[in-house]
């Protein structure tokens, strides 16, 4: 058997048992039951995991401004490469990621997981369309009240509020939608 054979099957096989392992802590994941009364007035702390790319990000940016304009703790779980486009980073923190965060499969290492999970948020809000294993094990392992999603066809479990648009819609519109929504909390 060739070397590029292997890699392949080795491949396979490293991805087969990294969603087996990731997809045994999700069937164990059961959320509680909350109450939305004035959860977003209520809660202090917020995170957010931003998307990764330029106009997504760009749209995505009015839900965490928001949260800052009414003087909230507001973290950013976002790729190194965005800090610098933020305009204003006072009131922020950020959580930055490289490509190494990532194990060769796309979970998110252990070390970048115990970082995001040392902290317990109120609010957690889930930005990116992507539906991945470093997204899914990231918002698993999240220690939050509260797990705010848009775009999700997957592992839905997690979240305690889901806000599904068409893809036609999935940019400038899905963002003002869920700022509208969170405005009535």
């Amino acid at each position: 058997m060739s070397n590029s054979k292997k890699s392949i099957i080795s491949k396979k096989l490293s991805r087969f048992f990294t969603e087996r392992k990731f997809n045994s802590e999700y069937k164990n994941f059961s959320p509680q039951a909350k109450k939305f009364n004035d959860f977003i007035k209520n809660s202090i702390d917020f995170i957010f995991l931003m998307p990764t790319d330029e106009k997504t990000f760009a749209e995505a940016i009015i839900i965490p401004t928001y949260i800052k304009i009414h003087k909230k703790n507001t973290t950013l779980i976002l790729p190194e490469y965005f800090i610098n486009s933020i305009s204003n980073k006072n009131g922020y923190t950020f959580i930055s990621y490289f490509p190494q965060t990532f194990e060769k499969l796309g979970y998110a290492t252990d070390d970048f997981l115990s970082v995001v999970s040392e902290k317990r948020y109120d609010v957690f809000f889930d930005l990116t369309p992507e539906e991945n294993l470093f997204t899914a094990s990231l918002s698993l392992k999240i220690n939050a009240d509260f797990k705010i999603a848009l775009f999700k066809k997957e592992k839905t479990k997690i979240y305690n509020m889901l806000f599904n648009e068409e893809p036609a819609n999935i940019l400038e519109k899905s963002f003002e939608n869920l700022l509208n929504s969170i405005r009535m909390f």
